[in-house]
């Protein structure tokens, strides 16, 4: 590839079928801006006439040698050309023609094309590139397909990957098309990001980076021994929701913002934790308590009680969390679509919902170690008198379902040393009654 210049102007010639005299006379003179211009962008050509009244016509070749292209008949000697008509980036040249039913004169100029550089910025900067991974969400063990495009010539790919929690990239494919795919049979189930290179050349590229989510493997099926029915199953071997992109909590206590993040994504909307957060009427102020027991505090109906950053299972809590009907409302005012919330939610309408690619918040109970438990509740009054539940032991702790098999569901927990992981329906359904099986269900 040829290194990037200015306009040379000292490379003229003029061609007459008359005298000199008539051509010092009649004599053309053409600037060509910007100075430099990159592969893709647009150049202004101005020739103007001593004489006045004629009219000139255009060409341009790669080179300094071969056939000369025409890119627009008689006319003004104002030209507007488009870099990206010439298929390759370096030195091109100009060839100006000056009619006035007289003597045609002509003149050349050299000009350099800088190499297209793909950016990551915005669909109309130019060289925009993009890097998508499909399906939405994989399964540890199958495929995924990476498609990296740019709207520069001849750019090539390479590609790389790396868990979330990790600072090293991993080559997957060195360069070559923007088609590729990956097999994930060994990796980790768990977040993940694609990183590719795309450039002209190994020496300059942008960097295009996505997210990405593996789910672990169901857990085996046992086969049926003597059905009683050759009827489908009511449960087929795996659902799982499309388009959602795992996230723990970046907050000790804000699980639930975590799983709205995760269920928005589903939607194609992807509001940070801190945005959302923002959105969920924080209350910090610490509960009143009587001697171990928690006699006020906040209302997790209408805000988040307590200190994000705060913990549950201490001597006086400065943490716990909110609720479906707060939770429902930020969904709403960022544009989710909301299809159910309360509590009551069967596990059967669980499964229905996963059935039909819905994501379901869940409000579940855990020890320390993020084990899902049972616990009876216990009682405070809120500040506002409404009475608030909360489990007499563990943690108030939230999860995003999105996938079922016959005897599992798929959650993703927003703890990061847990993150997505299958449970038996038996394990779910148990902690889910905790607050009565309380959810949120986008579309």
């Amino acid at each position: 590839m040829q290194e990037s210049g200015r306009i040379s102007t000292n490379y003229k010639t003029k061609v007459t079928t008359k005298n000199l005299d008539y051509n010092d006379l009649c004599s053309i003179q053409t600037t060509i801006t910007p100075n430099d211009a990159s592969w893709g962008s647009s150049i202004n050509l101005q020739a103007v006439d001593r004489c006045h009244g004629g009219s000139f016509s255009f060409f341009e070749r790669s080179g300094t040698s071969g056939p000369w292209t025409p890119i627009r008949g008689w006319g003004s000697g104002s030209l507007v050309w488009n870099t990206g008509i010439s298929s390759v980036s370096g030195r091109i040249e100009f060839l100006v023609f000056w009619w006035n039913n007289s003597p045609t004169i002509q003149e050349i100029l050299n000009y350099n094309i800088s190499p297209c550089t793909p950016q990551t910025t915005s669909p109309t900067s130019l060289g925009y590139s993009t890097l998508v991974a499909s399906p939405l969400n994989a399964i540890v063990g199958s495929n995924v397909t990476l498609q990296a495009t740019s709207s520069c010539p001849d750019t090539m790919f390479a590609f790389f990957m790396r868990r979330s929690s990790s600072s090293h990239w991993n080559l997957i494919r060195n360069w070559g098309t923007g088609n590729f795919v990956w097999n994930t049979s060994g990796s980790a189930s768990g977040p993940i990001q694609f990183l590719a290179w795309a450039g002209e050349n190994k020496a300059s590229y942008a960097q295009l980076e996505t997210n990405y989510t593996l789910s672990p493997r169901p857990p085996s099926q046992k086969p049926v021994s003597n059905p009683v029915s050759t009827s489908p199953p009511s449960v087929p071997l795996s659902w799982h929701v499309s388009g959602v992109i795992y996230h723990s909590q970046i907050y000790t206590e804000d699980c639930e913002t975590a799983s709205l993040q995760m269920a928005l994504n589903h939607e194609g909307i992807y509001d940070s934790q801190p945005a959302l957060l923002g959105l969920e009427n924080v209350q910090e102020q610490g509960p009143v308590m009587d001697g171990s027991t928690i006699v006020k505090w906040g209302d997790p109906y209408t805000s988040f009680v307590g200190n994000p950053n705060g913990e549950q299972l201490t001597a006086i809590p400065t943490g716990y969390g909110t609720y479906y009907s707060n939770i429902a409302r930020v969904a709403a005012a960022v544009g989710g679509n909301v299809i159910w919330s309360g509590t009551g939610l069967t596990i059967s309408s669980v499964l229905s919902y996963i059935k039909e690619n819905h994501p379901v918040i869940a409000w579940v109970d855990d020890n320390n170690s993020g084990v899902l438990q049972y616990s009876p509740l216990n009682y405070w009054t809120a500040f506002d008198g409404r009475s608030i539940e909360y489990p007499r032991y563990g943690n108030e702790h939230n999860v995003l379902v999105v996938g079922a098999t016959a005897n599992s569901v798929l959650i993703y927990n927003p703890l990061g040393f847990i993150g997505p992981e299958w449970i038996s329906i038996g394990t779910f359904e148990n902690t889910f009654a905790t607050f009565g099986n309380m959810a949120v269900v986008l579309s």
